[in-house]
Parts: C-alpha cells; sequence; structure tokens
C-alpha cells in the first residue's frame, strides 16, 4: 500500500491515534490560568518549614523600643551619617550564633551609622558621650540584636522579622540594578529625614566579613573588605536619576 499523508505537525507524536481515546479529564495538578495554585493544599505548604518563633520575634522586637531614642531625640544629633552595608561570604563557625560587629563611635562624635544587614548580627557600640541617644540605625532582613542594649542607644529600625514591609537591600557600588537602587534610595531618604540631614550629608560604605568597624573624623576603619564607597554628593545624585 502506498504510504498515507505526513502526519499534520499540529498532533502529538506521543500518542497512538489509531487506538481510541479517553475524553480528556481536567489536569488535578496544573495551575489554573486565574493565578497560582499549589499543587498539594495551599501554598503554605510549599513553605519552608522552620519552628514557630513568633512569641520570640515579639519579645525582641518589644526590647529593641525600649532601647529606641524618643523621635524628638534623633534630628539633629549628627552632623553626618554614615549607611554601612554588610555582606558576609565566611560561613559562620559551627554552633555560632549572630555575628558579632563591634562599631566604634568615639572618635566621631558628629557621626551616626545605619547598618544594613541580611544577615542576623549583634551589634556593639561605642560613643562619646556613652549615654549618646540615637547613634545607630539598624535595615535588616534578618533579625539582629544589640550586645549590650540600653535606653536610648538605637535611633530606630526597619527588621523585616520584626514587622516591617520592606527594608533597603545592601547595594553594591559597582553593580546594582534599577530595583536595588530604588530601594535602597528609599531607605536613604528615611533616614536623612529621621537624622534631620539632606541626602548630601551621607555616605554609604560596602564592606565584607567585618568584625569591628571604627569612626575617627572623616575616616573608616575596619577588620573587614572595603569593597566600594558612595560619597554624599554622588549618593545625592544616585538617588535624583
Amino acid at each position: 500500500t502506498m504510504p498515507g499523508p505526513p502526519a499534520s505537525p499540529s498532533r502529538r507524536p506521543w500518542i497512538d491515534e489509531a487506538q481510541p481515546q479517553a475524553a480528556e479529564r481536567p489536569c488535578p495538578v496544573c495551575a489554573a490560568e486565574a493565578g497560582p495554585v499549589a499543587i498539594r493544599g495551599t501554598l503554605a505548604d510549599q513553605e519552608i518549614q522552620v519552628p514557630d518563633v513568633t512569641a520570640e520575634r515579639t519579645a525582641q522586637r518589644e526590647r529593641l523600643i525600649g532601647w529606641t531614642a524618643h523621635p524628638d531625640r534623633v534630628p539633629g544629633s549628627a552632623a553626618t551619617l554614615d549607611l554601612i552595608g554588610l555582606v558576609y561570604t565566611a560561613p559562620r563557625e559551627a554552633g555560632a550564633g549572630y555575628r558579632p560587629l563591634a562599631i566604634d563611635l568615639s572618635g566621631a562624635p558628629g557621626r551616626a551609622v545605619v547598618v544594613l544587614t541580611e544577615q542576623p548580627v549583634s551589634l556593639g557600640l561605642a560613643t562619646v558621650p556613652a549615654d549618646r541617644a540615637g547613634a545607630l540605625g539598624v535595615e535588616s532582613s534578618a533579625a539582629f540584636a544589640l550586645a549590650e542594649g540600653r535606653p536610648g542607644l538605637l535611633a530606630g529600625f526597619r527588621a523585616l522579622p520584626y514587622g516591617a514591609a520592606e527594608v533597603a537591600p545592601v547595594l553594591d557600588p559597582l553593580r546594582f540594578g534599577p530595583g536595588t537602587r530604588r530601594g535602597f534610595c528609599e531607605a536613604l531618604r528615611l533616614w536623612a529625614v529621621q537624622f534631620g540631614l539632606p541626602a548630601w550629608r551621607t555616605r554609604y560604605t560596602l564592606i565584607e566579613n567585618p568584625t569591628r568597624i571604627a569612626l575617627a573624623g572623616e575616616a573608616l576603619r575596619t577588620d573587614g573588605t572595603t569593597r566600594g564607597r558612595v560619597s554624599g554628593p554622588r549618593l545625592a545624585r544616585l538617588c535624583r536619576a
């Protein structure tokens, strides 16, 4: 017999069309076009399972609020503001808790610091005078703690585990996208207003694997690796773009 015409390209080659086909039934595991549908149960079933730390996070937040200065004490408390992004590439030692970071502002009484981090850190702060108010702010997508808390130490904080809707990304000055810049600049404006400063009176530094950071006048010293720095005037131009 002569071979029949070639199969239409629209036919699915893995179906034997010589056999009778069952009526098509709805796919029980396919996502509906209207939106995401979990394959099994709800979307919550696909989340990474971890212990419930809700009570712990609530207690941590209340403790940090108790160490945060009254908002009227923060504006005008510093002449300049250093935003410091932390990036960690070295693994924590087995059994270690939060990464420790000591920040020394004793030699820079006119400067304040806002730390941006994506990993849990325990922050220690030295200031002159020792009871200086609102010298430190925190933007974190992870939990953080204060090694030695005291009333008035914090200028404020935004942290996802403690209820913040969003926080600033850690900005790499050498490569970043528009979304990263937008989130960073929104946070910069918030903190500049918090301290009553214009954007050009700020500075941003990205540091890798630090355990100590000290400011003395305009200088910044650290045992980590400085991966980039952006001056206040350039930050102001960057965030107007």
